[in-house]
């Protein structure tokens, strides 16, 4: 039953071996200055002595074979340590090897976290070496827990970023690159995220039930119940489905004879189907929880952008799960609004809208912008170091104290004046500044009381302050800006640090 499918687990169950969860392997890097979560396997009720630079903690496994205890807050360091645990009963002693004690993110969501580095020029050459501060974990994309087995040390393998290990999401990668050098520390990554998913894959059952879509989850759920198939039932129909779907590709290649009959996609509730809600929190995020982070990168939406007003809650109750399972209450979270894409025009704006109530109204969380760096044809815009190097600003002025300009320009107020409108900024820093040399920033327009919007031109009158101007429009009530899916010409408002001003709508 997809019941028993989607539920009953609260740490993977990897009891076996006597041993640590898997995710502890060679290099793995340490939350510094923060109590740190240890968990592993041994036999039901057996005592887990844990050592690790000078300290030495114990644990009683469970019923179920399963211990987890925590070690007192630790400096970074430079020299990597051994992680030693020593199981009473079995008599044996298992060790872990290149420990780093650093900072330490999860990067999550759909598939722009998933683009790996070599999709941008600076990741390609950044390649060519091996980047020792650096380390990165990813997990396996998989559905279908608990009927599939746990991930293996392998599958979660720690490494140093570089030509042998090159999997990391390019934003996550451009993140850590800007991070590291000034915080003095490594850095670690663990990636869990899968492409093509909405966020109610990553969100366990009982929660979605509490949410907007709560009576359509009960559904979806109580659907696949009523088919009353098993594992092996759920898996079949996945496979007939990819079999289809490569018939109907070699059929489209040389399109000989009478076409295939189109794939019949499995219906949500196939607990291996990457959309299900709740399937990619069982298989992946709990291969991780609850590993001690400093904070969480996540860029996903896409697939939610017809229901922004529902996001909003999603989303919230998302973080705040997020911070529950990884036992941090005020877990830093960074969300990516979307970027700019052509096919983007229906819901974009809105979204991005929902995106930064988010940010308003749930502590402990930031916005970078990367409406500027989109692409109209590709919803998977290369462009990804600015979008890594805004998180970063984010992390650098908020946790790490460094005093970095983190934000762009922010409306503030908005004043008709006659004929013209004058709208003044937050986050302008030493001024607005137009990146072109143009005479006038793009992106805004102005609606009078029919709100029927016209492109205004829009000029820099003082520090903070921008002047619309439509000559059609001759009492302007409404204003707004990169109220698009994309931008033509290209946004060109900025502050003094670079960072682009962010959309809004006075509607």
């Amino acid at each position: 039953m997809v019941f028993c499918l989607l539920t009953g687990l609260c740490v993977q169950g990897f009891a076996g071996d006597a041993g640590f969860a898997p995710i502890f392997n060679d290099g793995v890097v340490l939350q510094c200055e923060m109590p740190v979560n240890i968990w592993g396997s041994a036999k039901p009720g057996e005592t887990v002595s844990v050592s690790f630079a000078g300290q030495n903690k114990t644990a009683l496994a469970d019923q179920h074979g399963q211990w987890m205890l925590q070690l007192d807050p630790m400096k970074a360091s430079a020299k990597p340590g051994r992680l030693v645990a020593s199981f009473q009963r079995a008599g044996s002693t298992v060790q872990i090897s290149k420990v780093q004690v650093g900072e330490v993110w999860l990067a999550t969501g759909q598939s722009n976290m998933v683009q790996p580095a070599r999709v941008t020029a600076e990741g390609r050459e950044a390649l060519k070496t091996v980047h020792p501060s650096i380390h990165f974990s990813k997990v396996p994309l998989r559905v279908g827990a608990p009927h599939i087995p746990p991930c293996t040390e392998v599958e979660l393998a720690w490494g140093e970023f570089g030509p042998g290990h090159n999997d990391l999401a390019a934003v996550a990668f451009h993140f850590a690159e800007e991070l590291q050098p000034k915080i003095g520390k490594h850095v670690g990554v663990i990636q869990c995220s899968y492409g093509g998913t909405s966020i109610e894959s990553w969100m366990p059952r009982e929660l979605l039930l509490n949410t907007p879509g709560g009576t359509r989850t009960k559904a979806i759920f109580e659907y696949a119940r009523r088919r009353g198939y098993g594992a092996e039932d759920w898996k079949e129909e996945i496979a007939s489905y990819n079999a289809a779907k490569a018939t109907e590709s070699e059929w489209m290649k040389k399109k000989q004879g009478k076409r295939p009959p189109k794939p019949t996609q499995p219906r949500l509730g196939n607990p291996f189907l990457k959309k299900t809600p709740a399937s990619l929190y069982e298989s992946m995020t709990k291969e991780i929880i609850p590993y001690t982070a400093r904070g969480v990168l996540w860029y996903q939406g896409e697939a939610n952008v017809a229901r922004p007003d529902d996001y909003v809650e999603l989303l919230s109750a998302h973080i705040g799960r997020v911070r529950q399972d990884f036992k941090y209450e005020t877990l830093p979270f960074y969300i990516v609004q979307l970027s700019a894409w052509g096919p983007g025009e229906e819901y974009w704006p809105e979204f991005r809208a929902a995106q930064a109530r988010v940010r308003d109204t749930v502590p402990n969380t930031g916005l970078a912008l990367s409406l500027d760096v989109g692409d109209e044809l590709n919803i998977h815009p290369t462009n990804k170091k600015p979008v890594g190097r805004r998180l970063a600003y984010l992390a650098l002025n908020d946790i790490y104290d460094l005093d970095t300009p983190a934000r762009g320009p922010r409306l503030k107020s908005v004043e008709a004046e006659g004929s013209k409108m004058v709208l003044t900024f937050d986050h302008a820093l030493d001024g607005l500044s137009v990146a072109d040399d143009s005479e006038s920033a793009a992106g805004f327009e102005v609606a009078g009381s029919d709100k029927r919007f016209v492109k205004a031109s829009a000029s820099i009158t003082g520090k903070t302050e921008i002047t619309l101007d439509a000559p059609s429009v001759s009492k302007p009530i409404f204003a707004r800006y990169a109220w698009h899916g994309f931008f033509k010409p290209s946004l060109n408002l900025y502050n003094s640090a670079g960072l682009p001003a962010e959309p809004f709508s006075t509607e």
